[in-house]
């Protein structure tokens, strides 16, 4: 019996379907992506591209890169959306952890960092926006689990992640790790000096030079909260005031510049309280 062209086709696309795996042109989720500082609705837009692309067909690599920028994208949504607005800032942590779901490690069939790190950036989030410590054991748990995977993500992401955790939880926690200033402190020092990830598929208009520890300024913010707590006070003035001068040189991460400017105003409104 013979078998027509188109229904031969038909019949290898349905045992094969990634033989016509589509190429998605990220061009202008990217440019979206880059305008993010503008305003919500470009945030808004830069999303649904990313999510159009993760309902193409896309290899590994391009599904850890869309949920990766919907990720920062989400995240840089709750860090200006005011404190008080509980309900909206949960609901943007809510959304990332739904879309991190696409890269977990069954999902992929292998590990990355970016599950570990982003999961654990959304559940904090939550956390904070609740004023909860139901999920501090896993959060613990999956820095623990990102850091073995590979630490240098996001510029020492993990050991970041540390510090923050530590800095930020009670003197005592029912549910988990309580606080700890001096290993929170001892993180943030092993960010500052980590170097950048070695991404095996690098998005070109990140320059490698400012992917090391010393370019993710919100780290400074944090550090210097914690020195604060450990009444440090001159340390942590010192700390900011280098950030501040770095940033207005222009000794950045050209394409962080939204995340830049958060972290300016945070490290200023910080300098101001000290002063």
């Amino acid at each position: 019996m013979s078998i027509k062209l188109p229904n031969l086709i038909l019949f290898v696309l349905f045992l094969f379907p990634s033989a016509v795996k589509a190429d998605f042109n990220f061009e202008a989720a990217d440019q979206l992506f880059h305008e993010r500082q503008i305003s919500v609705s470009k945030i808004k837009e830069a999303l649904n591209a990313y999510n159009e692309a993760l309902n193409s067909r896309l290899d590994d690599h391009e599904k850890v890169y869309s949920t990766e920028q919907s990720a920062r994208l989400l995240m840089y949504y709750n860090y200006t959306t005011s404190e008080s607005n509980i309900r909206l800032r949960t609901q943007i942590a809510n959304t990332c952890l739904d879309k991190i779901k696409t890269i977990s490690p069954k999902k992929l069939g292998s590990e990355t960092p970016h599950y570990y790190y982003w999961k654990s950036v959304c559940l904090m989030a939550r956390a904070e926006a609740q004023s909860s410590l139901n999920d501090s054991n896993e959060i613990a748990r999956l820095i623990k689990k990102g850091s073995t995977v590979d630490s240098t993500y996001e510029g020492g992401g993990f050991d970041r992640l540390n510090g923050i955790f530590y800095a930020k939880l009670p003197a005592f926690n029912p549910f988990g790790p309580s606080r700890n200033l001096s290993k929170s402190i001892i993180h943030f020092k092993r960010t500052i000096d980590a170097d950048f990830y070695n991404d095996p598929n690098p998005a070109d208009w990140k320059d490698p030079s400012t992917e090391t520890g010393e370019y993710f300024f919100s780290t400074y913010f944090y550090y210097a909260e914690a020195l604060i707590k450990k009444r440090r006070r001159d340390e942590a003035s010192e700390i900011i005031q280098d950030a501040l001068d770095r940033i207005e040189n222009g000794d950045v991460a050209e394409y962080r510049s939204a995340e830049n400017a958060v972290a300016k105003e945070r490290l200023q409104n910080l300098l101001r309280f000290l002063n």
